[in-house]
């Protein structure tokens, strides 16, 4: 069951709007997965700066993330010691044109 808007806000590390410039291959993840870079537009929680990276895995079979290059979200980042940003399926990560109830 997904988080609502005020749930995802208070157990996120991290939520923000940005749009995805670079994404990449990465062993660092968990269960591998991809890096995406994003230029961040606004942040309600969270020191963020002008750019960030975070991490999700490979598949959603793996609750991985699926961003797409020069498309603009919303994410609810996590963190902990494996990943320090970390985006997953069962977040309420969401494209700004989909996340208008957040």
């Amino acid at each position: 069951m997904k988080l609502t808007p005020a749930e995802g806000l208070s157990s996120a590390y991290a939520v923000f709007t940005g749009e995805v410039t670079d994404i990449k291959p990465t062993t660092a993840t968990k269960f591998g997965g991809v890096e995406i870079t994003l230029r961040v537009n606004e942040v309600w929680k969270g020191e963020i700066g002008e750019q960030v990276e975070v991490r999700t895995a490979g598949s959603s079979a793996a609750c991985g993330y699926s961003f797409a290059k020069g498309e603009s979200y919303l994410v609810y980042a996590d963190r902990d010691e494996a990943d320090p940003m970390r985006v997953s399926l069962c977040s309420r990560t969401a494209l700004v044109a989909n996340a208008e109830q957040d």
